[in-house]
């Protein structure tokens, strides 16, 4: 018998768009990038943020920064991340103490999605959900829907609005300051 082959697979590479530092000092308003840190959920967090978001939760873990009393504009930045048929997409998601997205970011695509993604970046997908906050809408924006956009490039809104909302969420279920 033949020898089995391996399997070939293809891998668009990375196309970083925005600095993760750069952004958190622009999210955060600090002169000099924060620490960044790793957020473990346990079983009941994920079941929440999985509830919550109508997303599967299985990370156990997020980065983000979270402010402490004197800790800039945004009370905390979630860096979330996605997989889809043509590699990750990487955003940053800034949240005031109330919950609210006070700014968003795609960070990172790859070269293949790029295509898709890049006119949403420039049309400002992400400002649409600006104000909004855990349980509010991040489906597709009304703006974009009335763009009738394309299928690729409406799959690529979805996660972009989802990742959004999906950091509102875990802000509510794990980095939320309880008073």
């Amino acid at each position: 018998p033949a020898a089995p082959r391996p399997a070939l697979a293809h891998v668009s590479p990375p196309v970083v768009l925005v600095i993760e530092s750069d952004t958190l000092k622009a999210m955060t308003g600090l002169p000099e990038a924060p620490a960044v840190r790793k957020v473990s959920l346990d079983a009941a967090q994920r079941k929440d943020l999985g509830q919550g978001c109508g997303c599967r939760a299985s990370d156990v873990s997020y980065r983000a920064y979270v402010a402490g009393p004197g800790g800039g504009k945004a009370a905390a930045v979630v860096f979330m991340s996605e997989p889809t048929q043509h590699g990750p997409i990487r955003m940053a998601v800034a949240l005031d103490r109330d919950g609210r997205v006070t700014g968003a970011r795609v960070l990172e695509v790859t070269e293949e999605s790029l295509l898709w993604v890049k006119p949403l970046i420039d049309q400002d997908l992400p400002g649409d959900y600006v104000g909004r906050r855990s349980g509010d809408d991040f489906g597709i924006s009304e703006r974009f829907e009335k763009m009738r956009l394309e299928s690729m490039r409406r799959f690529y809104a979805r996660v972009v609005s989802s990742l959004i909302g999906r950091a509102a969420v875990l802000y509510d279920v794990a980095l939320r300051p309880r008073n």
